[in-house]
């Protein structure tokens, strides 16, 4: 919360938008697909948070600390992931993802709610999504829990959060 109350977003979310939405255009995308998320949670990673504040510090501390729990070095992972990214057929996804924002943010506060909801594909929106659920009921989902959600999230049932009776060791299915 700021000091009049509102609601700010955590220093990680419009930013990896906003990386995600650069890996897109990159690749002739105009949409973010979970990949070019993936690629923005990697970049981030390698950034340092620019608000200078305690809580930022330590939510980047946290998901530097979850690629070294999962065995990924950011960098290297982003480099692989780029070479491995389809190219799309919009030549013109900058100017697509520009206008998006701006119609559908005039008049209205940024952050990630507006940017996901015009830039992002569903299935990235679903990606967004299960983060919250990783997050936990009234907790403010972290960059870790967006990796976590790119990494082992299962996307079939981001609707309906899992519960421990359905997956009593808490991965999903397919791994």
């Amino acid at each position: 919360m700021n000091k009049r109350g509102a609601r700010t977003e955590p220093w990680w979310s419009v930013t990896t938008l906003l990386l995600a939405a650069e890996e897109a255009v990159r690749s002739n995308h105009s949409e973010i697909e979970p990949v070019h998320l993936l690629i923005g949670v990697c970049r981030l990673a390698g950034a340092t948070p620019q608000d200078g504040d305690v809580a930022s510090a330590e939510d980047h501390a946290r998901l530097c600390a979850e690629f070294e729990a999962f065995g990924i070095p950011p960098q290297k992972f982003r480099q692989r992931l780029r070479a491995l990214v389809s190219k799309g057929r919009c030549t013109d996804a900058l100017d697509v993802i520009r206008r998006a924002v701006a119609e559908r943010s005039e008049g209205q506060p940024g952050g990630v709610g507006v940017l996901s909801g015009t830039i992002c594909s569903a299935a990235s929106r679903m990606v967004i999504i299960r983060a919250g659920q990783l997050a936990g009921v009234g907790r403010a989902p972290g960059a870790r829990h967006l990796l976590r959600a790119l990494l082992i999230g299962d996307m079939s049932d981001a609707a309906v959060p899992p519960t421990p009776a359905d997956k009593p060791d808490g991965l999903p299915d397919r791994l």
